[in-house]
């Protein structure tokens, strides 16, 4: 039988839409709650973390999402066949998790004016974007199956 599952996360995308995608993915059932901002002060010393997203997996709650994508992606047979499958999608969610810590900091940086947090998303969208295009566009051209990482599930 199935956990019972249930995604605290913001109103958006963000961090926790990778869990929502994966959890669809895998055609798995899920109350999927959303957190408006206001309500964020009450609940945030509720959270397993300090933080969201969290993953209540049969009333316990975990957070951290790169870890529960590693989770629901291993529960679910989405991570690959083998070992190396494994760690190319891994390599790949760190790719993907690293440009997206950089624009947080760009944007959510208390210490940067309005001006510099201009400078810093901008740099980004010029300079580290393009990098992280670049490698997953190598890994596919490296790939003999036109996926990232496996064969599709074929």
């Amino acid at each position: 039988m199935s956990p019972k599952y249930k995604l605290v996360y913001f109103n958006l995308r963000g961090r926790g839409e990778i869990l929502r995608l994966l959890l669809h993915a895998a055609g798995v059932h899920f109350e999927d709650q959303r957190v408006e901002f206001a309500q964020w002060p009450a609940l945030k010393s509720n959270t397993p973390d300090g933080t969201l997203p969290y993953l209540s997996i049969d009333g316990k709650d975990y957070g951290e999402s790169m870890p529960l994508a590693r989770y629901i992606a291993k529960k679910y047979n989405l991570a690959g066949k083998n070992e190396i499958e494994q760690l190319s999608a891994d390599i790949i969610l760190n790719y993907i998790d690293d440009i997206r810590n950089a624009m947080g900091r760009a944007r959510n940086d208390t210490m940067l004016t309005d001006a510099q947090k201009k400078e810093a998303d901008a740099k980004i969208k010029t300079e580290e974007f393009p990098k992280l295009m670049t490698k997953l566009e190598k890994r596919l051209k490296e790939s003999k199956s036109g996926y990232l990482v496996g064969d599709g599930g074929k």
